[in-house]
């Protein structure tokens, strides 16, 4: 038997974005175009070309397929690799590693139908938020209606043609934009529970929980009704309170906590929630204070429930977004993270805190504080009700910091009339 460091998403998973015509691995991997003439081969979703020519990187040449993985190779060895992979140091035999290039083992679908959504959080963009691209006047992207019938089509297709494990669960991620916004998703949901044997199905719904009674009650219903399924919502919410509503720009939090406790109220017993929190630069410093508001107002066991170990975390990774050019005293934050999560029983956290700090002044340069500093200013100006200051106030001292650091490194300039999109929005450099 030979050692070898595999990533599971290569093999274990699929993500099909509706609003990229396109198909892939995992979200952090680059994205394959699907034409319309491809979906008359039933197949496609899992046989095509590039997705096999990354599987085979992997088993042949043990290593991240360049064409598909760039995202982890850039960051490496401080990447996402780590957090997504569940076969770290497996021992694979000849007939496994056989299996898993000719063998379907697919068990885990992210599907994305829509970048409609309500929300313009900091990190996100005009191609995934529909607000987004509203604000900086770009036109939302949808997919053509023809394409989008001919790859739903071809998606329920692949599910029924599907042989599935009686041992192996199988996990569906519907995620958007916002997916309580698109009304295909629940007709989705519907055909998902209708093909796939119920008692191995998860199905789970990326929601900000930003979503109005009428429609929270109708995922209500449907989950309520299909028992042998176990269904939940992960719960897009970065920090708490007025940093959640900034961060997440347009999120009215006390509907989310309403909908919040209204599932943690009913004690359904098919129906869990998890919280999703994307780090960035912005709720880094104000993790301890995050899970002291949980553990204060919902008790150690919900908050266990809402942060499990290995699940919810996720980082930014655009330039003035992520943490890894915060300078390294930052990293005292989640220090003091570290001792209030060891005195309340939530060591389970600790590891997640250790990998922050390892992140944090690994990608400091000349160009940290001009980033952070376009996107900062394009908030305070563009969204002036927040009170950003106040909020955050790490941020001006940071920037001033790092500028510090290259004296000769011009600073931006910014207003109304020159403001520059943050680099998130595709548009560093390009005047609005």
């Amino acid at each position: 038997m030979s050692k070898q460091y595999i990533c599971s998403e290569l093999f274990k998973s699929m993500d099909l974005r509706f609003i990229q015509n396109s198909i892939t691995n995992c979200c952090k991997a680059n994205k394959v175009r699907l034409s319309i003439e491809d979906f008359k081969d039933p197949n496609i979703l899992f046989n095509n070309a590039e997705l096999q020519s990354r599987r085979e990187s992997m088993v042949l040449d043990n290593k991240l397929p360049e064409s598909g993985c760039s995202g982890c190779i850039k960051f490496l060895p401080h990447s996402f690799f780590d957090n997504r992979n569940h076969w770290t140091d497996t021992f694979l035999n000849e007939d496994f590693k056989q299996k898993l290039l000719t063998e379907d083992i697919v068990n885990r679908f992210t599907i994305n139908l829509s970048s409609a959504c309500d929300l313009k959080c900091v990190y996100c963009a005009p191609k995934d938020s529909s607000s987004w691209a509203k604000e900086v006047g770009v036109p939302t992207i949808r997919p053509n209606s023809e394409w989008f019938n001919a790859a739903f089509n071809n998606f329920i297709t692949y599910l029924k043609n599907k042989k599935y494990d009686p041992n192996t669960p199988y996990f569906f991620i519907i995620s958007g934009g916002e997916p309580t916004y698109n009304p295909h998703n629940l007709e989705l949901i519907k055909q998902i529970i209708s093909i796939v044997p119920n008692k191995n199905l998860e199905i789970v719904l990326h929601t900000n929980f930003n979503t109005k009674e009428k429609v929270f009650n109708e995922y209500i219903k449907l989950f309520r009704d299909n028992k042998d399924v176990q269904c939940g919502f992960t719960v897009s919410l970065d920090s708490v309170e007025g940093r959640s509503e900034a961060i997440r720009h347009g999120l009215n939090w006390e509907r989310a906590m309403k909908n919040l406790n209204f599932v943690l109220d009913n004690n359904f017993s098919n129906i869990n929630v998890r919280i999703a929190n994307t780090l960035s630069v912005y709720s880094a410093p104000y993790f301890k204070d995050d899970i002291e508001f949980y553990l204060d107002n919902f008790g150690e066991e919900k908050t266990k429930e809402f942060f499990r170990p290995g699940e919810g975390f996720n980082y930014a990774v655009e330039p003035g977004m992520h943490i890894m050019g915060m300078p390294e005293h930052f990293k005292e934050d989640q220090n003091k993270a570290i001792d209030f999560c060891s005195k309340n029983k939530l060591n389970y956290l600790i590891p997640h805190l250790e990998k922050i700090q390892n992140l944090i002044g690994t990608k400091i340069n000349d160009s940290t504080a001009y980033d952070y500093d376009i996107a900062y200013s394009y908030f305070k100006i563009k969204r002036p009700e927040t009170d950003w200051d106040r909020l955050f106030p790490h941020m001006q001292g940071m920037i001033d910091e790092l500028y510090d650091m290259y004296p000769n490194k011009e600073r931006y300039v910014s207003n109304t009339s020159n403001l520059l999109r943050p680099v998130n929005s595709y548009a560093i450099g390009k005047k609005e």
